[in-house]
């Protein structure tokens, strides 16, 4: 699908690899549900771009099967909408940070070989149900979910 490349197409009108492809915005045309899964995305992910769709709008951010590189910056995750937000299969690294997220429902983490430390506390202590997902071995990942 080329929708992405008219000019006269608003990013409600691109492809979504997504099933609720029909709902990747709003009624108000705010973008809700970014998948750029298995997209060749190299790079670090980009703070400043990204922190107004996570801050006001973004329900699902999910890149999994990139080769994306650097920390997970911990100021985009925080006091969000955020429900799901998948990171495996990529390529990053350095710690895990606390997920200040009420809504958050979904960390996937798996297939990132240089990530370490483990869920925080903060994080399990959210009064809310969280499913995580992440690879415990080879890497130095703690393997210290939440409890149920």
């Amino acid at each position: 699908n080329d929708n992405w490349l008219s000019t006269a197409a608003t990013v409600c009108d691109w492809y979504s690899s997504s099933s609720d492809k029909n709902n990747i915005c709003s009624d108000d045309g705010l973008l809700q549900i970014l998948h750029l899964e298995n997209n060749n995305l190299q790079g670090t992910l980009p703070t400043t771009e990204l922190r107004h769709l996570f801050k006001n709008q973004l329900l699902v951010f999910a890149i999994r099967n990139n080769t994306v590189s650097g920390t997970i910056p911990k100021e985009l995750f925080q006091e969000t909408k955020l429900e799901k937000l998948v990171l495996s299969h990529n390529d990053l690294d350095g710690t895990i940070p606390t997920l200040d997220n009420a809504h958050l429902q979904l960390l996937s983490l798996e297939s990132n070989p240089n990530l370490i430390g483990g869920i925080s506390n903060e994080t399990c202590n959210n009064d809310h149900n969280l499913m995580i997902t992440m690879d415990c071995a080879p890497s130095a990942v703690a393997c210290n979910y939440c409890p149920n």
